[in-house]
């Protein structure tokens, strides 16, 4: 939610033009779900009810964006989860492969047979930090709505 300064108007560029009027040029711009009070106002005088128009428009906004990062949120939550578990199992499975041919008399595809797995999951957990980690060193763009 945006605060109070970050919806307020700001001077972009302030300049004198030159000509015989010596006329003051000023921009401004706002970012955030609704107007400034200023302009809050003007749309209001334009077209009665806008301005509760564009306050409904903003909380169905805020709230619709609410649910979608408690949705990923919970997805990414549950999807870390199973990820752990089927590593899990994963490795609990080669192990058992690879005592199973080692008592069989075959300690070289036993001992393979635990390792490879092991091997596997450490390396995907191993790139997926170093992946993460590039990810989140870069900045992320930023979207008004």
């Amino acid at each position: 939610m945006a605060d109070k300064e970050s919806s307020k108007p700001e001077i972009v560029e302030t300049k004198t033009l030159p000509n015989k009027e010596n006329r003051l040029v000023q921009t401004s711009f706002y970012s955030g779900p609704i107007p400034p009070p200023e302009l809050f106002v003007g749309y209001e005088r334009a077209l009665p009810g806008l301005a509760d128009r564009i306050m409904t428009m903003s909380e169905f906004q805020s709230a619709h964006r609410i649910k979608i990062e408690n949705k990923v949120i919970k997805t990414d939550s549950l999807r870390s989860t199973l990820g752990l578990i089927f590593a899990f199992l994963i490795v609990v499975l080669g192990m058992i492969l690879g005592a199973f041919l080692v008592y069989k008399d075959k300690p070289i595809s036993g001992f393979v047979a635990m390792i490879t797995p092991l091997g596997l999951i450490v390396g995907a957990f191993i790139l997926q930090k170093t992946y993460l980690g590039k990810n989140k060193s870069k900045e992320k763009p930023e979207y008004h709505t």
